[in-house]
């Protein structure tokens, strides 16, 4: 009983230092969430507060990030995976922002997350599906995927673009959520010239990225060597998670438990002995 009890405080005093975290972290184009360096998403202006796992874009503090590109072009999206599972991605996009969790539509999946349906034809909303695909075994962090995607020719004006992810061995909900705010702009509208525009919440030009140029459609992928964002807020940083085949990440900050903890277990040995001499 003495055993078990101590037992139970050590696993909650060791718990209580860690904390899940987000999967992956959208680089391009600009999330419309704040995130940090593993994309956690922060809520009240508390880093990592936020969630990753709300449909349809995850939730916490709004970026105000707006990315311009012209309609029927070619736009680069860049992703980095912050906790390795194998899975796969899928970009979607719809002619409206905000987005609803109506507007998009989770894959079917098999089991408990043990697979998803793959569109071999993507159909809108979806533009892209079953890219960057891995298994548990090529997982590794960080690891950057990057890919082009066509966005519709008719569709302009307001748009939200999802990437969603799939994971499998995970835990239900087997799906994390990022996307970004478009606006498509018509050939009269002043489209930048096979790139994109980026403008913050004050409706001034932060960056222009230029043509799009790395990656391959479909399902192509390249790796790189760190979390870090593209254009952006970004806030906070933390240590990536290694892999985790039971469903989930290990902690991300301090694995040292805190003082107020180890006191907390300091009472519970001390408990122990004095009932030991009695």
């Amino acid at each position: 009983m003495r055993a078990g009890l101590f037992a139970s405080v050590l696993s909650v005093a060791i718990l209580g230092t860690g904390s899940a975290t987000a999967h992956f972290k959208l680089n391009e184009p600009v999330d419309i969430l704040v995130t940090n360096a593993l994309g956690d998403p922060a809520k009240g202006g508390v880093a990592g507060a936020g969630s990753q796992k709300t449909r349809p874009c995850g939730s916490g503090d709004a970026s105000g990030m707006v990315t311009k590109v012209a309609a029927g072009s070619t736009l680069h999206v860049k992703v980095t995976e912050t906790v390795g599972h194998g899975g796969h991605y899928r970009v979607s996009i719809v002619n409206k922002f905000p987005a609803a969790a109506a507007d998009f539509t989770d894959p079917a999946v098999t089991g408990v997350c043990q697979s998803a349906t793959i569109m071999a034809t993507p159909v809108l909303p979806v533009l892209a599906d079953g890219i960057f695909a891995h298994t548990q075994a090529q997982a590794t962090v960080p690891k950057v995927y990057e890919t082009d995607v066509k966005l519709p020719a008719g569709m302009t004006g307001p748009a939200t673009l999802q990437i969603l992810e799939f994971m499998t061995p995970h835990a239900a909900p087997c799906f994390y959520y990022h996307c970004a705010q478009l606006e498509l702009l018509g050939p009269d509208a002043g489209a930048p010239d096979g790139g994109v525009v980026v403008v913050g919440p004050d409706g001034g030009e932060v960056a222009d990225s230029g043509a799009s140029s790395s990656g391959s459609s479909g399902t192509g992928g390249s790796s790189g060597s760190s979390g870090s964002s593209g254009v952006g807020p970004e806030t906070g940083s933390g240590k990536l998670p290694q892999n985790n085949d039971s469903g989930c990440s290990t902690a991300t900050s301090s694995a040292t438990p805190s003082l107020a903890l180890m006191g907390v277990v300091g009472v519970a040995v001390a408990s122990m002995l004095r009932r030991r001499r009695r």
